[in-house]
């Protein structure tokens, strides 16, 4: 678990985010008259806050998806009106609503855990609200250290101090004081600090058997398959003209060609008539040449793909099935599939068919196949005769899906569960059309073979059948000589090549040989050594198989004893690396209960009260101006992803995500 940082991080803002003006003697308008912009049972937010948290939200929202907006992939412009832009195509939504619910979300969050604490007669309150000031009392102080040194930049830069006032509004809204931000701050802390003591709860109540049973109810995001695979296909694309659909006389390509660049009294001259339709059409007779020319080197090409794929399929072991691809020159793609991968295909049925028989879990589809796909297995098709075949099994699953929602929705008495089962029927029915439409595709492609006269072979060789990650995480050290071959090279954070990293690595990975007992070095000794080194000295913990390069990762995994070091040369320069163990429990194990505590902290927040929690709407018309809203706070720095709020200090399991899907990037 994350531990709570005590100081808030601050970034400075750019001056080029924000109006110079508001720098300058001009007389700046009055503050509004602080408001209630939002009640519980027992805390209150004025409308000044609320500015505070509706800036921060909008600012790191903005952070986030700065380049996607950048490159057009999230349509939003920071100098047009809120109300006036939308978040959909479907114009459902305006961001001036889509940033209120986002705030008012936040806000909701922290009073009702500021509520909960208030009302949980096993903590004291008094002492916990005691250590929210004082973290606050510390974040202040370190937002006034970044305000110093941002006036004495500005200074420099303009020759005019900024106000600490003159910081904060710049910052954090045109409303906000440091006594707003101190109240906020207060807020948040303790929302924060509660969290903390509910997720500890929580994690302590979480035994084997729940780990056990949600690994049960999320077997996809657990079981995995790894396999190789080797595609072969047509190196040319042939449809055969149809004589049908080549026009005669002024209609007619070759006749069109005909009177190509000549003046209109030329192209009288020429009589339409001479240019014939159908089979005995020039243009006709062009395109036939050049389809059976491409089917014949199809044809040719598949003589000897084939060779290969029946070598392949032969295959015994996995070093086989690789060395016969390395006499060819070419290499499989190695893959892994999650058991989310769907069933309605055949590589999906081969290799989780078998996962209710490996684990005895009931598995849905898993009465298609019935066994584990096994190790060394190997199989191929023809691509078009196979979604043939996975067209008609999706067509079979969505019919039985929507006939089981049929059934659900004759029973079900509640109106938005009903209304939630409604809309996944009609998306499913959706799907099932589409489904029907590619399949008639399919099977028209498939009836006139000549019309498409191509191929497409895939080899498929399983080399870890349907599994879940029973290994340990481990924890790793490294310090890197970093190289960097632009011309811009800092020497003090890198090498120029990658012959003076492993020089400079060597050096201290000698130094460290006297150091060591038994080959062994403890791991205050090898983070002295790293002090004084010029790039960094860094320890990893929980890393998984995945996290790092693969040489690091190789070295990691390979290692047997605490106190091990080694040298690696990655993509990123030279690594002295340090083995610091491995955790007791297996990934699977970790996984399922990180995600069991996460299912039981939600569980928990949905059953708190409503606390009479209630927000004043018109606040945030003042707030957003219901007009443009440049980003220019960086606020304190939360930011929303997907069903947690995290910052330096804050750290907040939400009840929803407010961002939708186009927009949680």
């Amino acid at each position: 678990m994350k531990n709570i940082k005590k100081i808030i991080a601050i970034i400075l803002v750019s001056v080029l985010l924000f109006s110079l003006t508001a720098c300058n003697n001009k007389k700046k308008p009055e503050k509004a008259k602080d408001t209630i912009a939002a009640t519980s049972d027992n805390f209150e937010i004025t409308s000044s806050m609320m500015e505070y948290f509706a800036n921060a939200y909008y600012s790191n929202w903005y952070k986030q998806n700065y380049y996607y907006i950048l490159l057009g992939y999230i349509s939003f412009n920071p100098s047009t009106p809120l109300d006036e832009q939308y978040t959909d195509s479907s114009k459902a939504q305006t961001y001036y609503d889509y940033f209120v619910q986002g705030t008012k979300t936040t806000v909701e969050t922290y009073l009702k855990y500021c509520e909960a604490a208030k009302a949980d007669s096993t903590i004291d309150f008094a002492k916990l609200e005691s250590e929210a000031k004082a973290n606050t009392e510390d974040m202040i102080a370190q937002l006034k250290e970044a305000a110093t040194q941002y006036s004495d930049y500005y200074y420099e830069m303009f020759k005019t101090k900024i106000s600490f006032s003159d910081y904060i509004e710049m910052n954090f809204g045109k409303n906000v004081t440091a006594d707003t931000l101190e109240k906020a701050f207060v807020i948040e802390n303790i929302a924060t600090l509660y969290y903390q003591i509910v997720l500890e709860r929580t994690s302590n109540s979480v035994t084997s058997a729940r780990e056990d049973k949600y690994f049960e109810e999320n077997l996809s995001s657990f079981v995995t398959a790894e396999y190789l695979v080797y595609t072969v296909s047509s190196p040319k694309t042939v449809e055969f003209p149809m004589a049908e659909n080549y026009i005669g006389g002024a209609g007619s390509v070759a006749y069109r060609e005909a009177i190509e660049g000549k003046t209109a009294e030329q192209a009288t001259e020429i009589d339409p008539s001479d240019y014939e339709g159908g089979a005995a059409s020039a243009a006709y007779r062009r395109d036939l040449a050049i389809a059976e020319n491409n089917k014949k080197e199809n044809e040719e090409s598949l003589a000897r793909d084939r060779e290969i794929v029946e070598r392949l399929a032969s295959a015994k072991t996995e070093e086989e099935f690789r060395s016969i691809l390395l006499a060819i020159n070419a290499n499989p793609i190695n893959q892994t599939k999650t058991a989310s991968y769907a069933l309605t295909s055949k590589l999906g049925q081969a290799l989780f068919g078998g996962v209710k028989a490996q684990y005895g879990i009931p598995y849905e589809y898993n009465e298609v196949v019935g066994t584990s796909a096994a190790k060394n297995d190997v199989w191929m098709w023809n691509m078009l005769e196979v979604n043939i075949e996975n067209y008609e099994l999706s067509i079979k699953i969505t019919e039985d899906a929507i006939a089981e929602l049929v059934e659900e929705i004759a029973t079900e008495t509640d109106a938005d569960a009903k209304a939630a089962l409604e809309a996944s029927k009609k998306t499913l029915e959706e799907s099932l059309e589409k489904t029907k439409t590619n399949l008639e595709t399919a099977k028209e492609k498939l009836a006139n073979v000549e019309t498409t006269n191509e191929y497409s072979y895939s080899v498929y060789f399983v080399t870890e059948a349907a599994h879940r990650d029973e290994y340990k995480a481990r924890d790793v050290g490294h310090i890197l000589f970093k190289v960097d071959a632009s011309k811009d090279t800092d020497p003090a954070v890198s090498y120029k090549t990658y012959e003076e990293a492993r020089a400079a690595a060597l050096y201290l990975f000698e130094q460290m040989r006297e150091e060591r007992v038994d080959g062994l070095i403890t791991k205050a000794k090898f983070e002295e050594f790293g002090k004084d080194t010029h790039d960094s000295n860094i320890f990893y913990e929980d890393v998984k198989k995945g996290d790092m390069i693969e040489p690091f990762e190789d070295w990691l995994y390979s290692a047997t004893t605490v106190g091990q070091t080694g040298l690696v040369e990655t993509t990123y320069g030279w690594h002295i690396v340090y083995y610091d163990g491995e955790h007791e429990r297996d990934v699977w194990q970790v996984t399922a209960k990180e995600g069991a505590i996460a299912e039981d902290l939600y569980a928990w927040y949905e059953s708190l009260p409503t606390y009479n929690i209630q927000f004043k709407d018109n606040v945030f018309k003042d707030i957003f101006n219901n007009q443009s809203f440049s980003p220019n706070y960086t606020g304190s720095n939360v930011f929303i992803d997907g069903n947690n709020t995290e910052n330096g200090n804050f750290v907040i399991i939400l009840p929803t995500n407010p961002d939708n899907s186009d927009h949680n990037h």
